[in-house]
């Protein structure tokens, strides 16, 4: 029997990537582009590769193009010509078209002028990474027709020891497990009594919104703990203006998640579509569980921590830098507050001491406004960072009830200042008071003992601010 032929148009990532999987898979491949450099690009992954314009009826009968089994066109943004390219090749009498499709719309009219299959590549990867975002128990996500898909599942520690008659997940979620996989082996149409082991993985196939009750059983997504944020390096950004800044900053975006019924954002959609991020259209469940907030907005962001090493070095090598330090500061609010502060005061940097809130932390992110993304903000131990910065040079100030100096009294503009801030309830740990160069009171004509650390962090900043800049 002869192999089939194929042929891919559209040398774009995914056309690129389908062509050389079947090549490596011993087909006949010709693959044609209008770009020549994309077709150089892949003549040696396959069988044959040429310049041509697709939605020129001539040229595509000249390659022969009905004498391949399989069309597809992988044509990327340019829908006017895959829609004139796919009428073509119907003309032409191919046997089989299948078409990438950019939208649900795109996909219609592909349908109505003779597709025989329409794809959404984009569109069913952006699914799958979003459900294990949201469960990394969920594997992956297929969907099979417009109500129903299949979800791969790894048994959870709830589960493992348990069997199917226990788990009940039919009665529970009006699902059905077609079969579990034990390692390589797959057993299908599985005994009801067998109770699961630790690396096995339902295959359960059910309608939408009874697999979307199943994943919401399960806990929200894993970056929502610190621990696992630690492991990970990534964290969550939730709603239209953080994501804004973030993107608008250039912050590493691995993808942004969007509410696939309402669509992308008005005050986003500039932004949408570039390289520097997926874009993901995900159901409102999916948006509850990547999410910290009650009531959430149609979009998030997961984001790649930065190197606080980097970030670090710039400040040590700065000169007459203006820094605030963090000591045990352990409220998220307050630490985003005083991020949030030190941006508007036109600070160089943030410096979080071991024992303060988590910078990743969603109600740290939410307090800062953005205003993480646009200074560095850098962990550390500070009993490290501290005695280097002081032997490069830099004043260590702090405020103490005992001080004679008061923060307006004081020269903040004699060479770089840190000001350092302490614990909500202790202060400045005893550690850290030992390296602070000058210390400083807060003047108050009321009956208030002291301000909150926050507004202390603000008014030293705005304070330094006036002097360096509009005294």
């Amino acid at each position: 029997m002869a192999k089939k032929q194929y042929a891919v148009i559209g040398m774009g990532r995914f056309g690129s990537s389908v062509a050389n999987t079947l090549s490596e898979m011993g087909f006949d491949v010709l693959a044609i582009d209008s770009d020549e450099q994309r077709t150089q690009a892949v003549s040696n992954m396959v069988t044959h590769a040429v310049s041509a314009d697709s939605t020129d009826e001539e040229a595509l009968r000249a390659l022969g193009i009905r004498n391949f089994d399989v069309v597809v066109v992988a044509i990327g943004e340019d829908i006017q010509s895959s829609i004139l390219t796919t009428l073509i090749l119907k003309d032409l009498g191919v046997g089989t078209i299948i078409v990438k499709a950019q939208n649900e719309l795109h996909g219609k009219v592909l349908q109505k002028i003779g597709a025989d299959k329409v794809i959404f590549p984009e569109r069913d990867m952006g699914m799958r990474v979003a459900h294990h975002l949201t469960s990394p128990n969920i594997l992956d996500y297929i969907e099979i027709s417009e109500d129903y898909s299949i979800l791969e599942l790894k048994a959870s520690q709830d589960m493992v020891g348990k069997n199917l008659r226990e788990l009940d997940i039919r009665a529970r979620f009006g699902c059905n497990v077609m079969a579990i996989k034990h390692g390589t082996k797959m057993d299908i149409s599985p005994y009801a009594d067998a109770p699961l082991s630790e690396d096995d993985v339902l295959v359960i196939v059910g309608e939408k919104s009874d697999l979307t009750k199943l994943e919401l059983a399960y806990p929200k997504s894993q970056l929502l703990e610190k621990k696992h944020r630690d492991k990970q390096h990534k964290y969550i950004i939730e709603g239209i203006h953080l994501v804004q800044e973030a993107l608008t900053a250039g912050a590493d975006l691995e993808c942004v998640a969007f509410d696939l019924e309402q669509g992308v954002p008005s005050e986003l959609a500039h932004l949408a579509g570039g390289e520097s991020a997926e874009w993901i259209g995900v159901s409102p469940a999916v948006i509850a569980k990547c999410t910290d907030t009650k009531t959430p907005q149609p979009v998030f962001a997961v984001a790649r921590k930065p190197k606080s090493a980097a970030g670090l070095d710039a400040l040590m090598s700065r000169e007459s830098s203006l820094v605030i330090i963090l000591d045990g500061v352990q409220d998220p609010g307050n630490v985003g507050t005083i991020i949030r502060s030190a941006d508007a005061a036109g600070a160089d940097g943030v410096i979080l001491g071991r024992g303060s809130a988590d910078l990743y932390n969603p109600k740290t992110i939410r307090s800062t406004m953005g205003s993480l993304f646009h200074l560095p903000v850098v962990e550390g131990d500070l009993m490290e960072i501290l005695p280097e910065a002081k032997r490069s040079g830099v004043r260590v100030i702090s405020t103490s009830l005992q001080a004679q100096d008061t923060c307006y009294s004081y020269d903040f503009r004699q060479g770089s200042c840190w000001l350092l801030v302490g614990n909500e309830a202790k202060g400045v740990s005893e550690q850290a008071q030992q390296l602070v160069d000058d210390a400083l009171i807060i003047p108050m004509r009321g009956q208030a003992e002291s301000l909150n650390v926050a507004m202390a962090s603000t008014l030293m900043l705005f304070e330094a601010m006036r002097q360096r800049h509009f005294a």
